[in-house]
């Protein structure tokens, strides 16, 4: 009888233990989840915090003579065509820094669809297509930049209104700058987004 009770309580403290056992992994689990959800949001977040500041930074007015310091001379390049070739190495190093973030930032969205949202991939793309516009305007902006100062076409041979959309599109500044605001809305929509994960 005595042997009975102890098989019945050694069962029964092996059903407990089993039950607890399934209980914690259950819980680790979800730390777990909510741990990984919460560092790939806060990753994203911090990605596109970084995009919009170096993106910005691209875009001031001046350049200074030490981001040009790396760039290749030419023999025979006249003042004016080295003041636009410096011009644009510096504009166009200084889109490297939101170019890379940019690509983190896409890499980071491809973890986040299989663990967040598929969602999350989709607040990317304004993202991508602001540095787009940049990236094109910019190589447009020098190119006319060029042929100016080698005369193969005068100022007033373009479009004014194109001149001063490029110009407004490199070196932003204007009170109603829509390529800085798509990407300040792009950064907001996306926070918001991640919030839930966040908190």
């Amino acid at each position: 009888m005595l042997q009975d009770v102890s098989n019945i309580l050694v069962g029964l403290s092996a059903v407990v233990v089993a039950i607890a056992a399934i209980i914690g992994l259950r819980q680790w689990r979800a730390e777990l989840t909510g741990r990984t959800k919460f560092e790939i949001a806060r990753k994203i977040a911090l990605l596109a915090y970084q995009f919009r500041d170096e993106f910005h930074a691209a875009r001031t007015t001046f350049t200074y003579a030490g981001e040009s310091a790396g760039r290749p001379r030419k023999e025979g390049e006249t003042r004016e065509e080295s003041n636009r070739l410096d011009e644009r190495y510096a504009r166009f190093a200084r889109l490297n820094r939101p170019q890379d973030t940019l690509r983190k930032l896409r890499e980071a969205t491809w973890e986040a669809e299989i663990i967040l949202s598929k969602e999350i991939a989709q607040q990317i793309q304004p993202f991508e297509g602001a540095f787009q516009e940049l990236a094109v305007a910019m190589e447009t902006h020098f190119s006319y930049q060029m042929d100016f100062a080698r005369g193969r076409i005068r100022a007033d041979q373009v479009e004014p209104a194109e001149l001063w959309r490029l110009t407004t599109l490199v070196y932003g500044g204007s009170e109603t700058d829509a390529l800085r605001d798509s990407v300040n809305t792009a950064v907001a929509t996306l926070t918001t987004q991640l919030k839930q994960y966040l908190t």
